[in-house]
């Protein structure tokens, strides 16, 4: 369990005997002072924590332990005998993505089943919005109205593509495609041309060609590159629609990477452009920022060149925004205006494949973010009646020469991408070692080593610079490495500073210091304002700090018996060249947490209090992921009227603390402390009454003085004790 104390460095240790000799003192006293008490405080009456309450509604996504008890990766020497291994139910699956061209080769196969997973990314049609009659966003539309994408990725693409009409990946959790996508689909010639008389362009000379507003000739010229397939007769099929609702244009030709660098570094003075768009898998970074008015003759930004007033407050909200909600909104606002205005117009996101059989397994994911080799079949699978329970990897040399020539995963100089981990390879490195967070087929996040994550950015906690953001995984308290040792938050920052001291991450060098909480608890700091950092930093690997540190990065080569881990599978075996064994890890770890919050332990100040004083509750909360909130509501009574407040406690060092204001009319205080963790699990944990001083007499005529609510809390810790007993 991870308690908020913990969380902080604070340790509570009591021995056994201790504890026997405080739990008696609190009864008797308790036992001697009841008597005399007026009212004992109680939780909710009579106990404490008498009701809690589990999240079991809330959608919690989770990397589950394996059916599987093994994955073997056998190399084969062509194509041919990998795929003829899969038909004939030899393997079950291929490690690599099929090339285009051996695709005619798998359709030949009568038992292999394809898989289709989606790019990063996508072509768009580029408009220089600073060009006339460009510069119009009715006659931008025009065109997007007249481009036939569902042609494009049936007849000219060969389905090896999907269209597109929002400037948002299809990996991307929130992208809005298949509930709104469909309107630029297919060419509405109709529309196209009612946009071009809104735009004031008509054919005047009746030539068959529209005139710009002005009366003038103009013809547009459409930039493609020659060495991508395809991509001319996409040209040439959007060239001849636009010809025929009477817009004048010819085709220029080049080459993919002068058209990609031009068109970045804003050197060429094109009109319309097939250009390739690499976007994030996660958030809308590019989508709400990208077409701010300052990022024109930005390298890679605002290629269209357009200026609008509200693009650029989209960009403005997004980058000043610390909340994901808010920032969602305005990504989804921004991609509505981006096909509103069309300064680029989608086209499409190219698929690519993967292969598997059916044959001996059962349970296959349709992930179109990793492909059938991605991180949740190997987890999801089981066996078929008769068959092995073993998932048979099929792959090709280059497999073991390039992706895993040996037990040290970087070895080769390979720098962690989104593609490294998920997309290229089948990635046995990602079973073996756990990462904080895995993301869904549909671009959620799951729950992997880390049982709940939280960012933050600058003045929302100690140590986190301007511009920069933080990180913070809550560490599972119940997981292990391989070989015994606990996981804790010091595997986190030696990993994070091992992975970019050695320059083995994307932008490394915005990987500041990594602030260690407690046992279970680190954040790290990364020297941008990025909304969705968790999701890219916690993909990284887990690396157990007892086993790497000072282990060389570019010379180390591991043993079987070092490769600790803590996924899913353990390394059974390493043969360089030819195979590799994993076996299912019994110990593998990720639940749900449907644990509610405990107390661990409270006080009051002062301790016997009256309503006409101000009184601070402090308290320790334990929960095994992270408390999202602790509540306080407190009912001041007074004569027959009760009058009710509730407050969110503090969170310092020490644990949390609400403060309870004096009220002088006040005849008692009724006092409750609820907390919620991040999953929604919730618990009363304490409640109490006090009450104003009151004179007694005994039999001897000596006045005693008793304040309740210090013998309340007496009875309350005596009443815990027995519980926890």
């Amino acid at each position: 369990m991870v308690s908020e104390l913990d969380h902080f460095g604070v340790g509570i240790n009591m021995n056994r005997s201790s504890t026997r000799l405080t739990f008696k003192i609190l009864i008797i006293s308790a036992i001697l002072l009841a008597p005399f008490s007026i009212s004992v405080i109680g939780l909710n009456g009579s106990s404490p924590i008498s009701y809690s309450f589990s999240a079991q509604d809330i959608d919690q996504e989770i990397y589950t332990p394996a059916f599987l008890d093994s994955v073997r990766i056998v190399e084969y020497n062509s194509i041919t005998d990998a795929l003829d291994a899969l038909e004939n139910g030899n393997a079950d699956m291929l490690g690599h993505r099929i090339n285009m061209s051996d695709y005619d080769l798998v359709d030949t196969y009568s038992n292999i089943h394809k898989q289709w997973a989606y790019e990063d990314g996508f072509y768009l049609l580029t408009i220089n919005c600073e060009k006339s009659p460009l510069s119009s966003s009715y006659f931008r539309k025009a065109i997007a109205y007249t481009v036939n994408k569902t042609h494009i990725a049936s007849d000219i693409m060969n389905d090896t593509v999907v269209q597109l009409d929002y400037a948002v990946g299809l990996n991307n959790e929130f992208c809005p495609e298949d509930a709104l996508g469909g309107e630029f689909y297919d060419s509405r010639f109709s529309e196209a041309y009612q946009q071009l008389s809104l735009a004031g362009l008509l054919d005047v000379d009746e030539d068959g060609m529209v005139e710009d507003s002005d009366g003038s000739e103009f013809q547009l010229e459409l930039l493609y590159p020659t060495d991508k397939p395809g991509l001319y007769d996409i040209a040439s099929n959007i060239s001849a629609d636009l010809l025929s609702i009477g817009i004048n244009n010819t085709l220029v030709s080049s080459t993919y990477d002068v058209i990609q660098n031009d068109i970045s570094n804003f050197t060429t003075d094109y009109d319309l452009a097939l250009f390739y768009q690499e976007i994030p898998s996660f958030g809308f970074e590019w989508t709400a920022t990208t077409f701010d008015s300052d990022n024109i003759e930005k390298f890679g930004k605002n290629i269209a060149r357009i200026s609008d007033n509200t693009l650029d407050n989209f960009a403005y909200q997004y980058t000043d925004s610390t909340q994901k909600s808010y920032a969602d909104n305005i990504g989804l606002n921004a991609a509505n205006r981006i096909q509103e205005l069309n300064p680029v117009i989608p086209l499409f996101s190219y698929k690519w494949l993967s292969v598997y059989t059916d044959a001996n397994l059962e349970g296959w994911i349709d992930d179109t973010f990793g492909g059938a080799f991605g991180q949740w079949n190997p987890v999801s699978l089981v066996s078929k009646p008769g068959s092995s329970n073993e998932l048979i990897v099929a792959v090709l040399p280059e497999y073991f020469d390039t992706f895993v020539p040996s037990l040290n995963p970087f070895i080769n100089g390979s720098v962690i991408t989104h593609e490294w981990i998920t997309g290229y390879f089948f990635n046995p490195y990602m079973l073996i070692y756990d990462s904080p967070i895995s993301t869904l087929p549909d671009g959620r996040p799951a729950i992997r080593h880390s049982t709940s994550w939280l960012v933050q950015f600058a003045g929302q906690a100690s140590e986190i610079l301007a511009g920069e953001t933080r990180a913070t995984y809550y560490c599972d308290p119940n997981a292990n490495w391989t070989d015994g040792v606990k996981i804790t938050a010091q595997d986190y920052k030696f990993s994070y500073g091992y992975l970019a001291s050695n320059s083995l991450i994307s932008d490394s060098d915005r990987i500041g210091i990594v602030k260690v909480i407690g046992d279970y608890v680190a954040g790290i700091n990364y020297g941008k304002h990025e909304l969705f950092v968790e999701r890219f930093m916690g993909e990284l690997p887990i690396l157990p700090k007892h086993i790497w540190e000072e282990k060389n990065v570019t010379t180390w080569v591991p043993s079987v018996a070092d490769m600790v881990g803590s996924g899913p599978f353990k390394l059974e075996s390493y043969t360089s060249g030819s195979e590799m064994i994993l076996t299912r890890n019994t110990e593998y770890y990720p639940e749900l947490d449907n644990d509610a919050p405990t107390l661990v332990t409270y006080s009051l100040n002062p301790e016997s209090p009256i309503p006409a004083e101000s009184v601070s509750i402090r308290l320790v909360v334990n929960d095994r992921s992270r408390i999202e909130n602790v509540s306080l509501t407190y009912t001041y009574r007074i004569g027959n009227l009760n009058f009710t407040n509730v407050i969110e406690t503090n969170r310092d060092a020490s644990g949390f603390e609400g403060l309870i204001p004096a009220r002088v009319t006040a005849d008692s205080v009724v006092w409750e402390v609820r907390s919620y963790d991040i999953w929604g699990n919730h618990a009363l944990l304490i409640s109490g009454e006090y009450s104003r001083v009151i004179e007694a007499t005994t039999s001897d005529n000596l006045p005693i003085v008793i304040a309740a609510g210090g013998i309340g809390v007496v009875a309350v810790l005596a009443i815990l004790y027995l519980k926890k007993k």
